[in-house]
């Protein structure tokens, strides 16, 4: 791996998922932007970075999917990654804000 490239992970999720055993899961060494999907059953922002943390995972917090997104644009370089997920809802929102805004 390059040390010049850079992974960022927005992530989010719905509230009835087994949270924890998934983020165990996840690179350490990536650089975190927690956020939560539109839908009514998501799981609240700060819940999910408290989970995080508990297991050693920090990072930013947004509100929206798509301030997550920008936030991980401003940070990275055109070398680095972003990978956005967790939920599917949380790739709905992004999908659709950058539509909206075409």
């Amino acid at each position: 791996e390059d040390p010049k490239e850079k992974l960022t992970i927005v992530i989010g999720f719905v509230g009835d998922k087994d949270v924890s055993s998934i983020l165990q899961m996840l690179p350490s060494n990536a650089d975190y932007i927690f956020t939560q999907p539109s839908v009514p059953r998501r799981l609240e922002v700060k819940k999910l970075a408290e989970n995080a943390s508990k297991i050693g995972l920090q990072g930013q917090t947004a509100e929206t999917v798509l301030e997550a997104y920008q936030k991980a644009i401003n940070q990275s370089g055109a070398d680095d990654y972003i990978f956005v997920g967790g939920s599917s809802f949380v790739v709905a929102d992004l999908l659709t804000g950058l539509n909206s805004d075409s």
